[in-house]
This record gives structure tokens, C-alpha cells and sequence, in this order.
């Protein structure tokens, strides 16, 4: 399970996609994108929880996680955390989760955030100053 975060969309989009990549690489899977504002909790989490109809694996990128930091945003409206920890503790190995924040901002106070950095590899996209990008080809 990785978390994505990073202040640059395009750069945190550019990451997902390079992680599906070297999956796909190493074995057959289905691609599925939610997001949490748009979509309901419950059928992010219906579809990790069950198997693919051809028993393949699946890759589930879920976007805008924005329950790991302060800010109030609208998320979807049967949005539940205790959904979340369950995604969280998943143990199906046959689905890779990818979860992405389009902010630096994350919180070391909510308990939530607590869980996601212990139980997901979280990485920090940053993005680059006016001397790294005049460094670039």
C-alpha cells in the first residue's frame, strides 16, 4: 500500500502512473480510480474486498485523501473513517492500493493519519524550486 501526497497534481499523476507501470510489468492487473469526494465509500471498499471476475489482481487508486490533514474539505457524503481503517488493515494480496493527496499538508495529531503512515508507504512529492528546473534538459 503506497500514499502519494504532493502540492503538484501533475506531478503526483505522473507518479501513479509509474507505479502502475512497474506493476504491470510484473503481472496482469486490472486498474480501477475512485475518488473520495466523487465516490461512495462503500463501493471503494465492496471493490477491494472482492475478487476480480477473471481471479486476476487488481490495482485501486484512490484520490484525494484528504483525511490525513486538518483541512475541511467536502468529501462524499457516506463518507466513514472506520471504511477507511478497514481499507487500511487489508490484507488481500491480490490488490494493491494507491492512495494520493493533492497537498503537503499532512497531520501528526489525527489518529487516522497515525494509521495510514504506519500501515502505507508514504511518500512526499516535492515539487521542484526555479534552480532544480533550470537544471533540467
Amino acid at each position: 500500500m503506497q500514499f502519494l501526497q504532493s502540492a503538484d497534481n501533475f506531478l503526483l499523476r505522473k507518479q501513479v502512473q509509474k507505479i502502475i507501470k512497474t506493476l504491470k510489468a510484473q503481472d496482469e492487473f486490472e486498474v480501477f480510480e475512485f475518488s473520495l469526494i466523487e465516490d461512495s465509500i462503500a463501493s471503494i471498499y465492496e471493490e477491494i474486498v472482492t475478487y476480480s471476475l477473471f481471479g486476476g489482481k487488481k490495482i485501486v487508486v484512490i484520490n484525494d485523501c484528504w483525511f490525513v490533514n486538518e483541512s475541511k474539505v467536502k468529501l462524499h457524503k457516506d463518507f466513514d473513517l472506520k471504511l477507511i481503517e478497514k481499507i487500511l488493515n487489508n490484507q488481500n494480496l491480490d490488490v494493491e492500493i494507491i492512495l494520493t493527496l493533492n497537498s503537503d499538508k499532512f497531520s501528526k495529531k489525527l489518529k487516522i493519519a497515525k494509521l495510514t503512515e504506519t500501515k502505507a508507504d508514504v511518500m512526499l512529492i516535492q515539487v521542484p524550486n526555479i534552480i532544480q528546473k533550470n537544471k533540467l534538459p
